[in-house]
């Protein structure tokens, strides 16, 4: 016997090939009618806050790395992340010192997740981290240092020093494997 598991998100949904299908037998089921009212009643329908959902079903993610470390930071990127209406995220070391819970950790070790938009702010790119973004349609990098292994991921990247905002930024001078701008809308 073989099994073989894969993460929620790894891999994209393939599309019908229309080849031959096994016919699944139907069978007719008789099911007493309930007698009375209902024991289940729907009264409201509360669509999952962005804020909290679980990051695996997010459709837009804020991740802060240990480049946006500082509280000041941290609310920026939240704050963020609440007017894209989108979900925060972050990197094994920025959980390690407790700056964030473990369900909010993208990676290899944490969440696989598969956004239309990917925000990565700080982030160097290790290979455990990028290993949980494979799936996300535009990533948008930012981080000081323009050798970061994060822009050969991105779709678009800016160096720039968080704590001095976006004055300043400019195109990675090596590295960009895909440098685009993204008419993707968010």
């Amino acid at each position: 016997m073989e099994v073989a598991t894969l993460a929620a998100a790894a891999l994209a949904a393939a599309a019908p090939t229309g080849g031959e299908f096994e016919q699944v037998p139907i069978r007719d089921l008789q099911v007493p009618a309930a007698s009375g009212e209902p024991a289940i009643r729907l009264l409201e329908h509360l669509p999952p806050d962005f804020r909290t959902v679980d990051l695996v079903h997010a459709r837009r993610i804020v991740s802060a790395g240990l480049g946006g470390d500082g509280d000041e930071l941290l609310a920026s990127a939240q704050k963020l992340a609440e007017l894209l209406q989108g979900s925060i995220g972050t990197t094994r070391p920025m959980v390690d010192e407790g700056r964030f819970p473990k369900e909010r950790m993208v990676g290899q070790t944490g969440r696989t997740v598969a956004p239309d938009l990917y925000l990565a702010l700080g982030l160097s790119g290790s290979p455990h981290h990028v290993a949980g973004i494979q799936g996300a349609g535009t990533i948008i990098a930012v981080n000081r240092d323009p050798r970061a292994p994060i822009f050969q991921f991105a779709d678009t990247g800016y160096v720039a020093d968080l704590r001095g905002g976006a004055a300043g930024a400019r195109a990675p001078d090596r590295g960009m494997a895909r440098w685009r701008l993204s008419s993707t809308p968010w």
